[in-house]
């Protein structure tokens, strides 16, 4: 079974290629953009300098691929030699301005859409950044949220059912049987995955008593 792990997805841009950023995954994102511009550099003939945004999430292909297939025709064909050139687009800014403009005249700036035309002009992916940003806040809210319930389920109904020591001793289980293959797997990946177990083996046993209480009543 392979189990998910944490990857960087990245957007980064040099303003040697102004207006055109680069998405991608790397598990680490420092040395995939050290590799990206010394290969831009020798495509464009000159040093430049690059500038990433990486944020660590799961499932980080998917997302890859999701963001590649919404700004499809934004894609940028230019590059002949640098690997990933099939995944440079244009930057152009177009939910960021309308998010600062709605923003604006949310709170009453009467000149809110000539600061947000501001982010049309400015070569830097701000869209770009906000994409990889939306998607790491969701993400990490729902992992925050799946082990907020963990713990307050645990904590607050558990803790008086005499089971507890059946759940640790399965999720102590659990853990015997997935750590060998957790070599290649980020700590934090392998702690969602023993919290998912331990909360739905908890659930199983509930489930499983609950069955059995409303047998024994319906027998009377």
């Amino acid at each position: 079974m392979k189990l998910p792990k944490f990857e960087h997805l990245y957007c980064g841009f040099t303003l040697d290629l102004p207006y055109r950023h680069k998405w991608g995954i790397s598990i680490s994102a420092k040395n995939r953009w050290s590799n990206i511009k010394m290969e831009l550099e020798q495509e464009l003939g000159r040093s430049i300098k690059v500038y990433a945004l990486p944020v660590p999430i799961l499932y980080a292909r998917q997302c890859e691929q999701f963001i590649f297939r919404v700004f499809k025709s934004l894609q940028y064909t230019g590059l002949k030699t640098s690997t990933g050139r099939t995944e440079y687009f244009w930057s152009v800014n177009i939910f960021t301005f309308l998010t600062l403009w709605d923003t604006l005249t949310f709170f009453g700036f009467q000149d809110g859409f000539y600061w947000a035309l501001f982010t049309l002009l400015i070569p830097v992916p701000l869209d770009g950044f906000l994409m990889i940003l939306i998607i790491f806040i969701v993400q990490w809210a729902l992992i925050a949220a799946f082990f907020f319930l963990g713990f307050y389920w645990l904590i607050f109904w558990k803790m008086k059912h005499d089971i507890y020591k059946n759940i640790c001793f399965l999720l102590a289980l659990s853990n015997a049987l997935i750590a060998p293959k957790c070599k290649e797997i980020e700590l934090t990946a392998a702690a969602v995955i023993s919290a998912g177990l331990f909360f739905c083996t908890g659930l199983i046993v509930d489930v499983l008593k609950a069955k059995q209480k409303w047998n024994f009543q319906k027998h009377f």
